[in-house]
Parts: C-alpha cells; sequence; structure tokens
C-alpha cells in the first residue's frame, strides 16, 4: 500500500463516523460531510471495498431523508461496481437488497421489492444466514410483498424469516430475543 492508499483509509472511516453520526442525529450536515469523505476516499483509493459500502450506505440514508429514489439508484450503482472489486461482499450484498427494498417503500412497486428479496437470498446464501437482523429484514421485504400484492405466500414466507430470527437470536451467546423480531413475526 502506498502513502496515498494509507490517506485513504482513515478518510474513509470518518466519513464512516459522520455517516452513524448523522444517522443518530438524523442530521443533513453530517450525510453531507459523510458523502464528501468517502468520495475524497474512493478518488484516493478505488479498489477499498470498505469506501463503497460506507458511500452506498451514505446514499441510502440521504434517499431516506429526503424520500428520493435518485440516491437510491445511485447506492446501488455504488454497491454494483463496489462488488466488482470484492465479488462475494456480504455488506455490498446487503447494501443492494436495502437499496431495492427502500426504492419499493417509496414507490410501492412490487419490482423492486421483488429484486430485494431475492438479494435478501443472496446474503442469506452467501454467509449471512447467522445473523438474526438479515432474516427480520427479509421478512419485512415479504410483508410489504403482501401488503402490495395481497398475496398470501409472501406473508407466509415472512412468517417462517422471522422464526428464523428468533431462533437464531436465542441460540446466540446473550439468549436474548428482540422484541422487534417477535413484533414483526406477531404483526
Amino acid at each position: 500500500m502506498t502513502g496515498v492508499q494509507t490517506c485513504a483509509l482513515p478518510i474513509s472511516l470518518w466519513g464512516e463516523a459522520e455517516l452513524l453520526l448523522g444517522v443518530w442525529l438524523d442530521d443533513l450536515s453530517s450525510f453531507k460531510k459523510a458523502q464528501e469523505k468517502l468520495k475524497t476516499s474512493i478518488e484516493i483509493q478505488k479498489d477499498n471495498p470498505q469506501s463503497w459500502i460506507h458511500f452506498g450506505n451514505c446514499l441510502n440514508e440521504l434517499g431516506r431523508y429526503f424520500h428520493e429514489a435518485n440516491y437510491h439508484h445511485q447506492a446501488i450503482e455504488t454497491f454494483k461496481r463496489g462488488l466488482k472489486i470484492s465479488p462475494k461482499n456480504l455488506a455490498m450484498i446487503y447494501g443492494l437488497a436495502i437499496s431495492h427494498f427502500a426504492l419499493g417503500l417509496l414507490d410501492r412497486d412490487i419490482r423492486y421489492l421483488e429484486k430485494a428479496s431475492r438479494y435478501f437470498k443472496r446474503v442469506i446464501d452467501s454467509g449471512g444466514d447467522v445473523n438474526p437482523d438479515y432474516w427480520n429484514d427479509w421478512g419485512l421485504v415479504l410483508m410489504k410483498l403482501t401488503d402490495i400484492s395481497d398475496e398470501k405466500r409472501y406473508i407466509v414466507q415472512a412468517i417462517a424469516k422471522f422464526e428464523e430470527a428468533i431462533r437464531i437470536s436465542g441460540n446466540l451467546p446473550e439468549k436474548r430475543i428482540s422484541s422487534e423480531y417477535l413484533f414483526n413475526w406477531g404483526m
């Protein structure tokens, strides 16, 4: 790694910190600072997967903040570019799932929700099967598909995903089942 590339890592981490602050405070200024730092980090070192992940996440947060689909479309392109560098990167595949989920929610579009569901399947198949949050989020996509399409098959699948999240979380060392998983399962 060259000296210039070494500079990319702290800038990327600083961008991630600004992003987390923005999420915590729902603060546009922090999102914008994160966006600039992450762009700079990518310009310095284009092959750093973490910078691409954080940048995609930042775009998704801007899309959520503004209720603007264009940011989610940009996030999708960012994650796809990052996957060219790191093809099996779970965080990028998850980012694609979340981006499509957000677009499906914004537009009430079944096509985006079905794509989100396929990306969640890919997350699970790529080793994410041990993370109950992934199962829960996949269940949420399927619940929304049920809401829009009124098809029973989606809710049956959603229940199975929530039950898996509950099962996995009950087997973790802290053995605490998230009330969110139970709430979603009950819904």
